[in-house]
């Protein structure tokens, strides 16, 4: 990497700190300012109507000081890990999109690390958990299997795995993730050691003015525990189990001669990287993921690539496709049979395929479907006391790579 490499990914890294230690500011101007002056403009009538508002605005601005405090001791802690400066001034700007993305990591903390997303983990962690642990019965030969998780959000998915002894790798892309997953997998000490109010960036079907401001306490269980399975099986080196890789699932695990973009890049090391991981792994286990890619086709090339004959294949989620209302281009690089490249705008969007498709293409690929299910329930990062929820109907599916 050269030195204006570094340079961006510097400031890549340092505008997402500037986004956690600035959340506090970025809540008050997009939430707690709007209510304040909306309140004042008020008659003096109407105000009498809603005499209950100026403490609840007060206790709205607690709630927010609270929730500072925690994601500034969040940005200096990761300053100092990432060896960056600690000092805030010294960091590139945020941008409004990532405090937005600060705001998403606070609906994933609830999600992966609170008692309140039980619930929720269970249905979909908890059928990949299941699996993993039907299809490898025999502990003694989990600590060789290796197993990728890409997409792996704050982590907690990526413990539990190594908790039932198998050798895991996390991946992840954006920093925002990164930040709080590495905080949280190496800083906390105890369980429920932090306070956080995660629904004060949420109106919308708000039951009570208590439950908008409420705490809950993470992580529901400390990374440093030790479960009951890990007491039962002490000849396995569980603290050797986890690792993390950061950056494009596709530039560090596709296959050789896809189009270089933004994703999958023509750096030397990355290619290296993408070559020793051809037929390396054992197991894949993509959970809310494969609706993340702009292109499906490279996402399931990629699987396939780094996959030994016959491993295995494991997915839960939906179909959501996260780009299908995107306007933006992508430019995409391929390189002529004569040696020379051609670059090529494309929409971002456009390769959402239904689910009947999407089956058909995985089969084209090199898969078979040994277990599929449809139509199973599931939350992401809901709110249980919401007025309102929006729930996905999943797919999960088991497949092996042919030997073909």
């Amino acid at each position: 990497m050269d030195a204006q490499s570094d340079i961006e990914e510097s400031n890549v890294l340092t505008s997402v700190l500037s986004a956690f230690y600035g959340y506090g500011d970025w809540l008050r101007s997009t939430h707690l300012t709007p209510k304040t002056i909306r309140y004042d403009s008020l008659s003096a009538e109407d105000q009498k109507l809603l005499a209950w508002f100026p403490e609840y605005l007060q206790r709205f601005a607690k709630a927010i000081d609270a929730n500072e405090k925690l994601f500034q001791e969040i940005a200096v802690s990761s300053a100092e890990n990432f060896g960056v400066p600690i000092d805030p001034i010294a960091w590139h700007h945020a941008l409004e999109s990532d405090f937005a993305k600060v705001d998403n990591v606070v609906s994933q903390i609830l999600r992966e690390w609170t008692e309140d997303g039980k619930a929720e983990r269970d249905v979909c962690f908890g059928k990949i958990l299941g699996e993993l642990q039907e299809r490898f019965p025999n502990v003694e030969e989990r600590p060789q299997l290796k197993c990728l998780l890409p997409g792996t959000g704050l982590g907690r998915m990526l413990l539990e795995m190594v908790r039932l002894g198998f050798l895991s790798i996390g991946n992840e892309y954006t920093y925002h993730m990164i930040t709080m997953s590495f905080f949280i997998l190496n800083n906390v000490q105890r369980p429920n050691q932090y306070t956080l109010h995660p629904f004060l960036g949420k109106s919308k079907n708000v039951s009570s003015r208590e439950n908008q401001l409420k705490s809950v306490t993470f992580p529901d269980s400390s990374p440093h525990e030790r479960t009951k399975f890990m007491e039962q099986n002490p000849q396995i080196e569980f603290s050797d189990l986890m690792s993390m890789v950061t950056g494009s699932f596709l530039d560090l695990y596709g296959p050789p001669g896809l189009s270089f973009s933004n994703e999958y890049t023509a750096n030397i090391e990355t290619a290296e990287f993408r070559s020793q991981n051809k037929s390396s792994l054992d197991v894949i286990a993509t959970c809310f993921f494969l609706d993340t890619a702009i292109n499906i086709i490279d996402y399931l090339k990629a699987i396939h690539h780094c996959l030994k004959p016959n491993g295995i294949w494991l997915n839960f989620g939906p179909l959501l496709w996260h780009w299908e209302d995107d306007n933006t281009t992508i430019k995409l690089t391929s390189q002529n049979r004569d040696g020379s490249q051609k670059d090529e705008y494309v929409p971002t969007k456009g390769l959402e395929l239904s689910r009947d498709d999407l089956i058909q293409l995985c089969n084209d690929i090199g898969f078979v479907f040994e277990k599929h299910e449809s139509g199973l329930e599931a939350t992401y990062g809901s709110d249980r006391r919401s007025l309102g929820e929006f729930r996905y109907k999943c797919e999960f599916w088991v497949c092996r790579k042919s030997q073909k």
